[in-house]
């Protein structure tokens, strides 16, 4: 970022704007660090007035530990280490978030409240972050994908391809909150749900089962966390 955009963005939303990340780490209690992996250790290091007594860091760095934050800082560190998407653009994200055992409850209902204003967070253990990130970090080019792949069937059929898109999009939104309204009922009574006995859903059905659409998005989950996991022990920082 330039002093200039700097400038632009303190104009336009009033916000206090530094390029210092050591004033900032100076004039802040809540220190979000929201750089790529590689990034974390250097940006780190080059902040000497770190508080652990003081300061709350919020990760957003992919496959960064919460071990790595507290040997680069400091055990005492109070650090959050998000998994989120890109879906907080649309306020609809999908998060969740681990903690180091130094964190308060008072500090995890916040950064829980503040991603909660642009879409869910939910609680996990550490172990789990990985798996997050491959299921819904990932998960929303996987269901592009399909939206993708649902507007070409209509556009092959016939359909302008921006309506089938949208009509792909509003499909995607009643079923997500089809599963969020009805907890109760299982996903695959869900799906039954929109089948009748030798109708043209269970055609579509059977056909994407004998392709494998069920097991290519196994696979996908499962390579994305065997992913993480790799590129978590090649930027892991030990003492």
């Amino acid at each position: 970022m330039t002093e200039t955009t700097a400038a632009r963005i303190r104009e336009k939303h009033g916000i206090k704007m530094t390029l210092d990340n050591s004033e900032l780490v100076k004039e802040c209690n809540i220190v979000f660090i929201a750089v790529k992996p590689h990034l974390v250790q250097p940006v780190l290091q080059a902040i000497p007035n770190w508080d652990a007594s003081r300061h709350l860091v919020v990760s957003l760095a992919a496959c960064v530990s919460l071990d790595t934050y507290s040997c680069l800082l400091s055990q005492h560190t109070h650090v959050i280490r998000l998994a989120l998407n890109t879906g907080a653009g649309v306020l609809a994200c999908s998060s969740a978030m681990a903690v180091t055992a130094s964190v308060t409850q008072a500090e995890s209902d916040l950064v829980q409240s503040l991603m909660n204003s642009v879409g869910t967070c939910l609680p996990v253990e550490e172990k789990h972050v990985d798996i997050v990130s491959s299921l819904s970090g990932c998960g929303m080019a996987y269901i592009l994908l399909v939206a993708e792949a649902l507007a070409d069937g209509g556009q092959e059929a016939g359909l302008k391809k921006r309506i089938g898109l949208e009509l792909a999009a509003q499909t995607l939104i009643a079923t997500g909150k089809s599963i969020l309204e009805y907890k109760d009922v299982h996903v695959s009574q869900l799906k039954d749900n929109v089948c009748s006995p030798g109708g043209i859903t269970v055609k579509g059905l059977h056909s994407l089962e004998k392709n494998g659409v069920r097991n290519a998005f196994l696979d996908a989950v499962e390579i994305g966390v065997k992913t993480h996991t790799e590129y978590a022990h090649k930027f892991a920082v030990k003492k």
